[in-house]
């Protein structure tokens, strides 16, 4: 499975879920373990809310651990690409998430790349604000990355970075089917990821 493809069944995914639950978020963390699909973030928190009746004492405040994990399997370029993650939010509005990365570039030899990253997402506009049917959720976070490569320490490269983020995400409901829009501006020091634009 390329990436285009793992792109669009997460997106399919998340937009059927989100409709289905109408909850203030999708159940699926990105590649660095925020809230997200592939590559993106997106503007609600991750976390899952506790059952209805929980006794649990600390269900208003915190949401259930979020699960993640990914395969990306880049062909032409000789890498496998593993992921896994955790993120959870404290009152549905802060994000903290934690995430592994592992990617093996075979095709080069013994280039294997351990990443760890931690994050912190806050959604400071909710969506559907103002009695509106058409405002986006609006997220700001950041990504604290740590690299752990011989590669990277050979060519004398940083081995951390982070990246700084801002996000608009809208589940639009009013079409067939569900489609979900977010676009974002990330800011990145990391060695493989540069400032650009999403959409």
């Amino acid at each position: 499975m390329n990436i285009t493809t793992a792109n669009k069944i997460a997106i399919f995914a998340a937009a059927a879920a989100a409709a289905e639950t109408l909850l203030a978020g999708v159940p699926l963390n990105n590649l660095q373990g925020t809230g997200g699909i592939a590559f993106n973030p997106l503007a609600y928190t991750a976390g899952l809310p506790w059952e209805e009746g929980s006794t649990n004492s600390f269900a208003n405040a915190v949401s259930r651990p979020q699960i993640g994990a990914w395969y990306v399997n880049l062909n032409d370029a000789g890498i496998d690409w593993w992921t896994g993650s955790a993120a959870f939010s404290f009152a549905g509005r802060l994000e903290i998430s934690a995430g592994y990365e592992f990617i093996n570039a075979h095709k080069y030899g013994d280039k294997s790349i351990n990443k760890y990253n931690l994050g912190a997402k806050l959604r400071f506009l909710d969506e559907n604000a103002f009695d509106t049917s058409w405002v986006p959720a609006l997220a700001v976070g950041g990504v604290y990355k740590y690299t752990d490569s011989r590669t990277v320490e050979a060519l004398g490269l940083d081995d951390d970075g982070f990246d700084a983020y801002v996000v608009a995400t809208k589940l639009v409901t009013q079409t067939p089917v569900p489609v979900l829009l977010s676009a974002g501006l990330l800011l990145s020091r990391g060695n493989f990821r540069r400032i650009y634009i999403r959409f």
